[in-house]
């Protein structure tokens, strides 16, 4: 029987930006607020304080309107290598558990920069799925965000 301790997502993308400009894109307010949600999605609200302890608050506004607030506290920051932080939701419904873990190392390869997210801790199936699915819109924008600047 799989637990919440063994789902997970795991993302993986090359990006051709270095990577201490992916890692100012994952820990600058300014720089999530270009990407830091699905697409269609807007980010009127990002605050981050990316350190270890400090915390983070993302307001992500679907395009129906309603809004979605994540938030977490940053476990390890190892500039521009790692990040470690939890991952709640401010309104969090029945069952799913009060925070996920999300860790993203960023590789050096040739020039661009492998980007391995992986977030765990998912309670059911369903809500894995859907990380999974916002997730890759996430890192998509990354993507063009990135590779066109």
């Amino acid at each position: 029987m799989e637990t919440g301790a063994t789902r997970s997502v795991r993302l993986e993308r090359v990006i051709r930006a270095d990577r201490e400009k992916v890692f100012r894109a994952w820990t600058e307010a300014g720089q999530m607020k270009r990407w830091f949600a699905p697409q269609g999605f807007t980010i009127p609200e990002a605050e981050v304080d990316a350190r270890p302890g400090g915390a983070f608050r993302v307001m992500m506004r679907a395009p129906d309107g309603s809004e979605h607030v994540a938030h977490g506290a940053f476990r390890r920051v190892e500039p521009p290598a790692l990040l470690t932080f939890t991952w709640a939701w401010e309104s969090a419904a029945a069952g799913e558990p009060e925070e996920t873990l999300v860790t993203v190392e960023l590789t050096e390869e040739g020039g661009s920069t492998r980007v391995l997210l992986v977030h765990e801790g998912f309670a059911t199936e369903a809500e894995r799925e859907s990380h999974a699915e916002g997730w890759t819109s996430c890192v998509e924008q990354l993507v063009t965000l990135l590779e066109v600047e």
